[in-house]
């Protein structure tokens, strides 16, 4: 068993496999993003019931909170990207 899972690991590093099957799997991936998004905007907006003090105005919370949650992890990655890189500009882990 964890030799099949060891020998799934090693050829999922190789460049030829991964892009073989990632290449296979992004436009169901995408489809299902597409689906699911979709569903999420609609049940937030159409079918969750107005707040009680705030009425219809609260349903931006479900649009608003996960772009700005997008938002702060899209420029804290290059961030986390940089931690890896020498005042020289070569990598850290070079060394």
């Amino acid at each position: 068993m964890w030799n099949t899972i060891t020998l799934f690991f090693h050829k999922m590093a190789s460049p030829k496999h991964f892009y073989r099957i990632t290449g296979r799997l992004i436009p169901w991936l995408a489809g299902l993003t597409l689906i699911l998004l979709g569903a999420g905007l609609y049940l937030g907006l159409f079918v969750a019931p107005p707040d009680y003090q705030q009425g219809q105005s609260y349903r931006i919370i479900f649009v608003h909170v996960p772009s700005a949650w997008m938002s702060t992890r899209s420029t804290a990655l290059p961030d986390g990207w940089q931690l890896g890189v020498d005042a020289d500009g070569q990598a850290a882990y070079d060394h």
